[in-house]
């Protein structure tokens, strides 16, 4: 069990890495953008998000060597994907609003119900005060992307959202994540700040429909694309 769990924590640190860069990557193109200025406010809370991930996955990785991995820091398993998304012929104005709406109010927004149910269930433990450290940034990090939804909404038609809502949950989930596990967990694993694969598709399900397509629906974007994927997938 402990293997699996220096893994899962080894899997965090990298994808912490990972999102750093983009946070990064948004910064640098919010600066860029043609004919809009980003709110200062917004830009801020960008740059400290990127530095928020590279804290993260050194405390993840440090977790990681505690529970018995070598080094701290693992490649997810399964193929890896590209980063050129569906919108690629769309203006940057429009590609930078999808990008800061997948990775704030779809990848941060599952991430934060993630670590929060972890956390309920974790308290008092090494492992759950470090989620809840991880948790407290999260929070903030996808208000980033319904800030900039707002800020969007008020100033121009956001309907392209709803065109490419299923393409951006498939690709902030990870890759083969309804797959059955080879391994599964049966033990408690909350305590070592791990939920068990059952119960985190639940709780994805649940987040995908009350947090983010609710967050969608009120400011005026349809997610009933959204709703009809998810009812696809989780009632297969």
């Amino acid at each position: 069990m402990l293997e699996q769990v220096a893994r899962t924590w080894a899997e965090r640190a990298q994808a912490e890495l990972g999102a750093a860069q983009r946070f990064k990557e948004l910064s640098e193109r919010m600066q860029q953008v043609s004919g809009y200025t980003v709110p200062t406010v917004i830009l801020r809370r960008v740059e400290k998000a990127e530095q928020d991930e590279d804290r993260h996955a050194f405390l993840c990785a440090k977790m990681a060597r505690k529970f018995g991995h070598e080094t701290g820091f693992s490649l997810p398993q399964g193929r890896k994907r590209g980063v050129q998304m569906g919108w690629g012929n769309l203006g940057e104005r429009d590609k930078l609003l999808l990008d800061v709406t997948m990775m704030g109010c779809i990848t941060e927004s599952l991430n934060a119900s993630l670590l929060n149910s972890i956390y309920s269930n974790a308290d008092g433990t090494e492992a759950g005060k470090l989620i809840h450290q991880i948790l407290k940034d999260e929070v903030q990090h996808a208000q980033i992307g319904w800030s900039y939804l707002a800020e969007e909404c008020k100033a121009r038609d956001c309907s392209v959202v709803s065109k490419h809502l299923v393409e951006m949950v498939e690709y902030s989930l990870n890759e083969g994540f309804f797959l059955p596990m080879v391994n599964p967990i049966e033990e408690n694993t909350y305590p070592y700040g791990v939920m068990s694969e059952k119960d985190r598709v639940g709780q994805f399900k649940t987040t995908l429909e009350e947090v983010v397509c609710t967050g969608f629906e009120h400011f005026g974007i349809d997610a009933s694309p959204l709703r009809d994927w998810i009812e696809n997938i989780f009632e297969a």
